[in-house]
């Protein structure tokens, strides 16, 4: 049996918000801690990573 788990939020304040501005200075060490952590093959986690737009896009926008 597997078990998986996704994770995914949408922000409810721009990421350079006051609001976010906590959660955004502890991203750096909670991902170091994932990156880390155990293979998920050995019972640790899986962090996905988002993979950059291909060189020809200039934005977000037009590359989805």
């Amino acid at each position: 049996m597997h078990l998986a788990q996704l994770n995914i939020a949408h922000l409810r304040a721009p990421i350079d918000s006051a609001e976010l501005a906590e959660f955004v200075a502890l991203l750096e060490p909670i991902n170091a801690l994932a990156d880390a952590a155990p293979p998920a093959s050995s019972g640790g986690s899986r962090r996905v990573r988002p993979t950059p737009p291909p060189p020809s896009c200039t934005t977000t926008a037009t590359c989805c």
